[in-house]
């Protein structure tokens, strides 16, 4: 019995030295910066994440508003590195989230302080054709909603913004993060732009007081515009997203950035020997994937990651091969107008340069044999061979004389069983059509806008290009995928009563099998809509609502984001 009670004793003692040492070690870590090496990561930490994670020189995650997606003891083991031991040369540093320009976790309900979220635009009670909320400018008393990712306008130098910044940041430092990655800076800018004092108010009280923290910005570039110098006093790098490819939603892949040549313009004026950390979109396995590396071949350092960041970055090394340079074999335009390029290899890429003066990817990996493209305005081709390391050849550029093509600026919209393309004008054009850029053909005949591509189902990915209707080529052509529009149907009931002071909200789901959560509005009755409380999956909500008179309503919200009308809440009760 003695025996036992030594061992027990002996191993607590140990357990509690090894506690003191990982408490008290005091060994300097040894991690670069700036960084030669970073991941930026928003899903759940496991041990595999962990052991991808080693390697880099910075991580940044988001742990959630409440921090626990990042808990100390993974801040720990992802700052020691793979080795597990501070002060040697795998350490990392490691930076938590923080949203500066909108509110992802709101005050739902009644009694949010006054002023905390924007109220600069008004919902109409029309939808637009795309089935979402249409606004215009003015205050309705309904606070600003980022459409896209469901968080909320906000004053930056609200005090109760600046007081929920600082506990969020108070509660990462405790967790031993390195430093803050700023998002969302630029909610300043556009018709938002006479924010920026506030921006900086709210980035000078970080800087301020955690002085010891490194801050890093994600873009944020019309602050930099407003006051370059107060920006950079703020910031120690700038993470540059979407820089050199974006992710094209309607072919579900990462595409050459429809920004790159202003993005390079702006960093050359505003970030000339500022550390720039670049955050590019790319499916690893997509095939042209050896041009959009070859976009990045001279940025270091880079990160390719799919736009949900719910994974770690994929490791793509740049080569800096030089390739073999192609040729044309041959280059003409067929009897439609279309330029027709024959090649003999697989791996090449093709611009052509456009009415506009830019240069336009016609393809970013080329295909043996004949290939045909709508740019009748095309003067110049270009064509350079590209390996899936991207290493690349230089380019070859021959000249082609120009046909007559459609030059109006034009846009799509896909909606529920087709595409729509709208100019404003009286001209007219002819629409060409197909299942891929290269596999086209006029449709019916010429008309004024909008035309339409009709008989899709929703998703349906389809190639669309305008021709003059005097006869002459299609210009560039673009993708753009058929949309389901149509909100899901209401709840068909709903009940509230109050249980003490709290209030349980009950309904009926709604019929079909399209809603994939609710929203329940709870406000004062007479007044504006509150924020509502989202992504509710069940048929009931019960919580703690300060005493009052309030009008309770319920919608059905699908994956879309299109929301049904409300169904108001009948009270019941004495």
């Amino acid at each position: 019995m003695k025996t036992r009670a030594a061992v027990a004793a002996a191993l607590l003692l140990l357990w509690a030295l090894g506690l003191w040492w990982h408490e008290q070690r005091t060994e300097p870590r040894t991690a670069h910066w700036p960084p030669r090496s970073f991941a930026v990561f928003y899903g759940q930490w496991t041990h595999a994440q962990i052991e991808k994670a080693h390697g880099y020189d910075l991580i940044i995650s988001n742990g959630g508003a409440s921090g626990d997606g990042l808990p100390r003891a993974t801040v720990a083991r992802l700052q020691d590195g793979a080795d597990g031991r501070p002060g040697t040369q795998d350490d990392a540093l490691v930076f938590g989230y923080l949203s500066l320009g909108e509110d992802e976790d709101p005050h739902r309900g009644p009694g949010a302080p006054p002023g905390l979220y924007l109220d600069r635009e008004k919902l109409q009670p029309e939808k637009g054709e795309d089935g979402l909320p249409a606004t215009v400018p003015g205050s309705d008393g309904i606070p600003d909603r980022n459409g896209a990712w469901g968080s909320y306008f906000v004053q930056p130098d609200h005090p109760a913004w600046m007081r929920k910044t600082l506990a969020r940041a108070t509660r990462l430092r405790d967790l031993g993060v390195d430093g803050f990655f700023l998002d969302t800076l630029d909610a300043v800018g556009g018709s938002r732009a006479d924010l920026a004092p506030a921006m900086f108010t709210l980035m000078e009280m970080l800087r301020r007081e955690f002085p010891d923290k490194q801050l890093v910005a994600n873009r944020g570039l019309d602050l930099a515009r407003s006051d370059r110098a107060r920006f950079l006093r703020c910031c120690a790098a700038v993470l540059l997203e979407s820089w050199a490819t974006d992710w094209d939603w309607a072919l579900n892949q990462g595409v050459v950035s429809p920004w790159l040549q202003d993005n390079l313009k702006t960093e050359r004026e505003l970030l000339e020997g500022v550390p720039r950390l670049y955050l590019n979109y790319i499916d690893p396995d997509q095939k042209d994937r050896g041009a959009l590396l070859a976009r990045a071949r001279d940025t270091h350092p880079v990160s390719w990651s799919h736009p949900f960041l719910d994974r770690m970055p994929s490791e793509l090394p740049i080569s800096r091969a030089a390739a073999p340079a192609p040729w044309f074999r041959e280059l003409a335009r067929a009897e439609d107008g279309q330029l027709a390029v024959t090649l003999d290899d697989d791996e090449c890429e093709i611009n052509a340069l456009g009415g506009d003066g830019e240069w336009h990817v016609l393809q970013s990996l080329g295909r043996r044999g004949k290939s045909c493209w709508p740019v009748g305005e095309a003067s110049r081709v270009r064509i350079r061979r590209c390996r899936t390391d991207g290493s690349t050849s230089e380019w070859s550029e021959t000249s082609i004389a120009p046909r007559d093509s459609f030059t109006t600026s034009w846009s799509t919209l896909g909606l529920d069983h087709e595409v729509r393309c709208s100019w404003t004008g009286s001209e007219q054009a002819v629409l060409w059509t197909g299942p891929g850029p290269t596999r086209l053909a006029p449709q019916g005949s010429p008309g004024a806008s909008p035309l339409r591509v009709t008989g899709l189902v929703p998703g349906q990915l389809v190639w669309v290009a305008l021709a003059p209707a005097a006869g002459g080529a299609p210009g560039f052509a673009r993708a753009v995928r058929a949309a389901d529009t149509q909100p899901p149907a209401a709840p068909p009931s709903a009940r509230w009563e109050w249980h003490g002071r709290r209030l349980l909200a009950t309904w009926e789901a709604s019929p079909g099998d399209k809603p994939t959560s609710y929203r329940l509005y709870i406000f004062p009755r007479g007044q504006p809509r509150t924020l509502p409380f989202d992504a509710i999956t069940d048929t009931h909500w019960e919580g703690s609502i300060p005493p009052g008179d309030y009008q309770v309503e319920v919608t059905a919200v699908d994956s879309g984001n299109h929301e049904s009308e409300a169904c108001p809440a009948e009270f019941e009760g004495p």
